[in-house]
């Protein structure tokens, strides 16, 4: 395993985010079978109403999903690892990575991704993920994962998996997903108000805990939780690491930034996908 062995880990606490980012990029599952239909059933709604400190008219009522979870202007989106609240390391060393979007043609809610992760500067692996966006929420078509370990792994949703829902104001929604056969991920949005550059933008907050299914069958919480933020105008816009374990609980954060990296002709990635035609 990469992060197992590799030289670069300078903090104790950077092994719990390794196993993390393997965990969440690559998936449990050590099945031979690298292309899988799965049928998720494990996705529920359970919505109750909340407080979160926001005047009534903070934020608006007539919103729809896509304004927060793809980016308003720019289609190709870089992040890299920030230290914010951590010791001070190379994030070209912890990991970068570049995702684009593209609108799948005649479709207002059909959209491709592709992501690039990147450690050291070398390709770690890419992802082709396919979305359909109703007005509250994302849910997944498709999603073909290609790294150095697994080689290509395809997975075909029968019941796709919602991935992303948009809360009312003074709400939290409760739901739980699969995207791999052996990982489950149990998550928890809220409509926010997030510091931007300076201004207030509305927000969808979403807590992942990622749950792994042991060997008897049963899932068991893994240590780390991820925190996404999805932004209005700006889509992904950061998602912070944070361990119930460790005494600086939130240990590392994924941060968009304002510089643009370069990405292949996104077009030419989906335009053979059977489903993308």
């Amino acid at each position: 395993m990469i992060c197992q062995n590799s030289k670069i880990i300078k903090y104790p606490f950077l092994l719990s985010l390794c196993l993390a980012a393997i965990l969440i990029t690559f998936g449990c599952d050590d099945k031979d079978d690298k292309n899988s239909s799965i049928h998720n059933t494990a996705t529920h709604i359970d919505g109750q109403s909340i407080s979160n400190n926001l005047p009534i008219n903070a934020l608006t009522t007539n919103h729809k999903i896509i304004e927060y979870y793809i980016p308003k202007n720019v289609k190709n989106s870089f992040y890299a690892y920030v230290s914010e609240g951590v010791p001070e390391f190379d994030s070209k060393l912890m990991g970068e990575k570049n995702i684009a979007y593209i609108k799948k043609e005649g479709s207002e809610k059909i959209y491709g991704e592709y992501e690039i992760n990147f450690l050291n500067g070398l390709i770690l692996s890419h992802m082709l993920r396919i979305v359909d966006m109703s007005n509250d929420e994302v849910k997944l078509i498709k999603k073909i994962v290609t790294n150095s370990i697994k080689g290509e792994v395809n997975h075909e949703f029968v019941n796709q998996p919602v991935i992303l829902k948009l809360p009312s104001f003074n709400e939290k929604l409760k739901w739980e997903y699969c995207e791999d056969e052996d990982q489950k991920y149990v998550c928890t949005a809220e409509l926010i108000q997030l510091t931007v550059d300076g201004k207030e933008k509305e927000t969808i907050k979403v807590s992942k805990e990622i749950h792994v299914k042991e060997h008897s069958g049963e899932f068991k919480k893994y240590d780390v939780t991820t925190i996404s933020y999805y932004v209005k105008g700006i889509g992904f816009y950061k998602e912070e690491m944070v361990s119930a374990t460790s005494v600086q609980k939130i240990f590392l954060v994924l941060k968009k930034q304002t510089t643009e990296e370069y990405m292949p002709a996104i077009e030419n990635i989906f335009k053979d996908d059977e489903m993308w035609k």
